[in-house]
């Protein structure tokens, strides 16, 4: 969900006058944000071309309600109205997920680069997103 968010773009109609990093914004004026172009900021995620799902095991190292680095679900009001469940239930997945199988990028995904290929309403992956996973000894969960 960070390197391939399902939606590339959300689009923002402003309906009053804004500054925001020292932009202007008027009422009128189309304001448009890429997750993606975010979630890849080395200032939010050290590594970001790094497949590491154990960076959403705790529930403390995703800030993105408060900080926008990670957005997934969009935003603010228009947001998906899962998200919070949806990032809960990720969380338990990825950690059973970890304790129990070491995951990393197939070679076939390396080979064909971890670009998109696609971008329409969902943004698609060259040849799909291959992920080995390799069983832990049962004594590391």
């Amino acid at each position: 969900m960070r390197l391939v968010p399902p939606l590339w773009m959300y689009r923002r109609d402003i309906q009053e006058e804004h500054e925001l990093a020292g932009q202007a914004f008027r009422k009128g004026d189309i304001l448009l944000f890429v997750p993606y172009v975010v979630h890849m900021r080395s200032e939010y995620w050290p590594n970001p071309d790094a497949f590491d799902p154990s960076r959403f095991v705790d529930e403390g190292a995703i800030r993105g309600d408060t900080d926008f680095s990670y957005m997934p679900f969009g935003h603010g009001p228009h947001a998906c109205l899962g998200r919070r469940m949806a990032m809960a239930e990720s969380r338990t997945v990825v950690r059973t997920l970890l304790r129990r199988f070491e995951l990393r990028l197939d070679e076939q995904t390396r080979r064909k680069g971890a670009d998109p290929a696609k971008i329409r309403v969902a943004v698609l992956m060259k040849g799909g997103l291959w992920v080995q996973a390799e069983a832990r000894h049962e004594s590391a969960y």
